[in-house]
């Protein structure tokens, strides 16, 4: 059976990771305000959970371009802008345009005659939005 996975629990295996190399829990503690060292190893083993303002400062620290929401307890993108065209899209290639343009046999398939589709992506742990 899986357990749902929310931003706080992204952010306790990320400290539970950075925990293995030295002095990588005081670094983190320095930069996340009223958090010491000790209260980021409880929250790593899940002894205790940090404040909201906590929990959005160390996703700040830990995850640069990410925020933690607060509504739905998961983690967000900051990037909020539209996607923007990388520029004009070309007509589709259509090869009875080309000069040496012979058509097929009927019955010669290059493909198979029913071709199956790629399975659909899963959602992306802990993050709104899935895998953008």
């Amino acid at each position: 059976m899986t357990e749902a996975t929310t931003g706080v629990d992204v952010l306790r295996r990320t400290v539970h990771a950075r925990n293995r190399s030295p002095h990588a829990l005081a670094l983190i503690a320095r930069e996340v305000e009223g958090v010491s060292t000790s209260m980021l190893e409880d929250f790593a083993a899940g002894k205790i959970d940090l404040g909201i303002a906590a929990l959005q400062a160390l996703t700040k620290e830990l995850y640069p371009h990410a925020e933690f929401d607060v509504e739905s307890g998961m983690l967000r993108s900051t990037n909020r802008s539209e996607p923007r065209s990388l520029g004009v899209r070309p007509e589709p290639f259509d090869p009875r345009t080309l000069p040496y343009y012979s058509p097929a046999s009927p019955g010669a398939h290059l493909l198979p005659l029913r071709q199956e589709k790629p399975p659909a992506k899963k959602p992306r742990p802990g993050w709104l939005g899935g895998w953008l």
